[in-house]
């Protein structure tokens, strides 16, 4: 069988048909988002004790748990569905037709022709926007009651190619589809990654809040014993004869004052653990305890070096995920301006066919027939002028221009604006610090105070007021600094959100999602 003298079409339907059987193969199923690496390190729970957690646990555990990531990350697995379905764009397509058919034609004499064919075909999309297929149909004729009928075959192969040489034609046009789905996947990944920068801070402000409000029980609880001590030292006074029975009010006042701020406290102490473990996505009603603390004993180890402007600038310009989100826009902008603009022009397509036919008694011999024989070709232009809608076509370039433009004006707007707020958190961060050391020094001279006051009423040279009146402010003191470093630690957190660096700060990544 001489099926080689026409090799290339018989190459091109091995080819294609080959291709586009790989293509219909079944994806691996199972798709999902790939969580992140368990969480190790000193986070447990015995079954009737607290969740200890570090920052970086509670981290971990929030970008795993968290409900609206784990809804955003289901989201993610769409899109990269869609990203594949898009890459497949220039795959083959492959389809196979059986067809088993009786005819019989009108009138009392009419003759009776049964037939049956098979016609495989492959088609397939090439980037510079051209239109390849490929159709190989076979007929045999089964049965016929006429005359002169015969039980003969049909062999035909047909090569079909399209290439739009103005409208819709070229690599940039015919790749516009893969194009927009590659953008439309970053652009879905910046806003997961902001969507988990975002739930990440309010994290680490709620875990820090937490400590906050921890602290501020213990100093309640401090306070509160220097106020039970305070009374038994005056009433030990008043015993002596020291001091009147009237200085011992001032005392009582000052212990139903700290008790009531230490049950005030103890409940603004739950309310933070609520908010922690809802973002954190726990079970309600699981009790967390921070292992990490903030030792306001040493202010100095709190002290971060901060980035210079121009280099918190240049992080934030390539980091920032809102910053490159709007780029990957402007760049959707002018894919959709590119398409209006060919949507312009006229379309003019360059067509070749090529068919090779066989007709035998013997299918087989139909087939060789068809490849032994010299093909037929059909080469021609066709012009085509869009007549009727050019107010629709230049509406829809006006509107691309104008959105390109617009994408542009936002991206500048938010350079702008990233700018104002690296700027403004630098200098928050340093008047932070600034109010934190100023803290420490009213916190030292608070303590001389109460000393002072302790050892004059020994004596007899101070009274219960002016004892109280600085005890007062040594808690005041004790709470400023203990807010002021709470202010600087999320200080820092507001700059590297704002440079976009927080998952690199903390050492996490974002789940990916897997197919």
């Amino acid at each position: 069988m001489r099926l080689l003298k026409h090799p290339v079409f018989f190459g091109c339907l091995l080819f294609l048909a080959t291709a586009a059987g790989a293509s219909s193969l079944p994806a691996e199923s199972g798709n999902g988002v790939a969580g992140p690496a368990p969480i190790v390190g000193s986070g447990d729970q015995s079954a009737d004790g607290p969740l200890r957690l570090t920052l970086r646990d509670a981290l971990q555990l929030a970008i795993a748990r968290n409900a609206s990531l784990r809804s955003a990350y289901l989201g993610r697995v769409l899109d990269r569905a869609n990203l594949d379905l898009a890459e497949r764009t220039f795959q083959p397509r492959s389809s196979v037709s059986l067809e088993a058919r009786e005819d019989r034609s009108a009138g009392l004499n009419g003759t009776r022709t049964r037939t049956a064919s098979v016609a495989p075909g492959a088609s397939m999309a090439l980037p510079t926007g051209a239109q390849a297929s490929l159709n190989w149909r076979v007929e045999r004729v089964l049965q016929s009651s006429a005359p002169d009928g015969t039980e003969d075959s049909t062999s035909e192969v047909t090569l079909d190619i399209r290439q739009p040489l103005l409208r819709g034609g070229g690599l940039e046009i015919g790749r516009a589809p893969v194009e927009r789905a590659h953008l439309n996947e970053e652009r879905n990944v910046l806003v997961l990654e902001s969507q988990v920068t975002s739930t990440l801070a309010q994290v680490i402000q709620s875990y820090r809040t937490l400590i906050l409000e921890n602290q501020r029980v213990e100093l309640a609880e401090l306070a509160l014993e220097r106020s039970r001590q305070n009374l038994e030292t005056r009433s030990e006074l008043v015993d002596r004869g020291r001091l009147s029975a009237a200085d011992l009010a001032p005392a009582r006042e000052s212990l139903a004052r700290q008790e009531l701020q230490r049950e005030q406290t103890l409940e603004r102490r739950d309310q933070a653990e609520l908010e922690l473990v809802r973002l954190i996505g726990l079970e309600p009603g699981t009790t967390v305890e921070p292992e990490d603390t903030i030792d306001i004993r040493s202010v100095q180890a709190l002290h971060s070096d901060a980035p210079s402007l121009d280099q918190a600038l240049d992080i934030a310009m390539e980091q920032r995920p809102e910053l490159r989100q709007s780029l990957v826009t402007q760049q959707l902008a002018a894919l959709d301006r590119t398409l209006a603009e060919d949507a312009n022009r006229w379309q003019l397509d360059l067509s070749a066919s090529v068919e090779v036919r066989g007709d035998a008694p013997s299918t087989t011999r139909a087939i060789e027939q068809g490849f032994e024989e010299s093909p037929g070709h059909t080469v021609g232009l066709q012009l085509s002028i869009p007549w009727g809608d050019r107010p629709a076509r230049q509406q829809r370039l006006g509107t691309a221009r104008v959105e390109q433009r617009q994408a542009r004006l936002s991206t500048e707007e938010l350079r702008t604006s990233i700018r104002i707020e690296v700027q403004r958190n630098l200098n928050a961060l340093e008047s932070r610090w600034d109010q934190l050391r100023l803290a420490e020094q009213s916190l030292e001279l608070a303590r001389q105070s109460v000393a002072v006051e302790q050892e004059k009423l020994g004596v007899g040279r101070s009274s219960g007021f002016e004892v109280e009146s600085v005890e007062r402010d040594l808690r005041e003191a004790e709470q400023s600094l203990l807010d002021a470093a709470i202010n600087y630690q999320n200080a820092r957190t507001d700059l590297d959100r704002v440079m976009g660096v927080v998952l690199e700060r903390w050492e996490l990544a974002i789940p990916q999602p897997t197919s």
